[in-house]
């Protein structure tokens, strides 16, 4: 998954210099619970704490607050894509990104169920594709 920085092509269009990951702190960000954002560029990391701002708990109306022009947001790829094919939200430096490993936490071998070892099979074999696949046809 590839975490994107997004906002309103108006909110863009307002606040056009944004260069750099440190041009961030200066305008509004709408988080969730994640308040350091990490974006790298090659070897280059930078970190921006995000202090200020909207805070919400969900995705969802992250994604909503970005599209009405409220700030720059920071959204896995799947809830943006779609927006971003059709110009409603804009990528912010789209050279800087963070991609982000899925993780399964489970109980150790000896503990744990058949099932559970066939889910985490069947993701490690499908789970790629079928990202992909609902990343190209978008929220539904």
């Amino acid at each position: 998954m590839t975490t994107r920085y997004v906002a309103s092509p108006e909110f863009i269009a307002a606040n056009h210099d944004i260069a750099e990951p440190d041009d961030l702190k200066s305008l509004p960000l709408i988080r969730g619970s994640v308040d350091t954002w990490t974006l790298s560029k090659g070897k280059t990391r930078k970190t921006v704490h995000v202090a200020e701002g909207i805070k919400v708990t969900s995705g969802r109306v992250m994604r909503q607050a970005a599209l009405a022009g409220l700030g720059v947001t920071r959204l896995a790829d799947v809830y943006v894509q779609a927006d971003l094919r059709q110009g409603r939200l804009t990528e912010v430096l789209p050279d800087w990104s963070e991609e982000t490993q899925l993780t399964l936490v489970c109980p150790p071998l000896r503990h744990q169920l058949h099932r559970v070892r066939v889910l985490m099979e069947w993701l490690k074999a499908h789970f790629a594709e079928r990202y992909q696949q609902a990343l190209a046809e978008g929220p539904g």
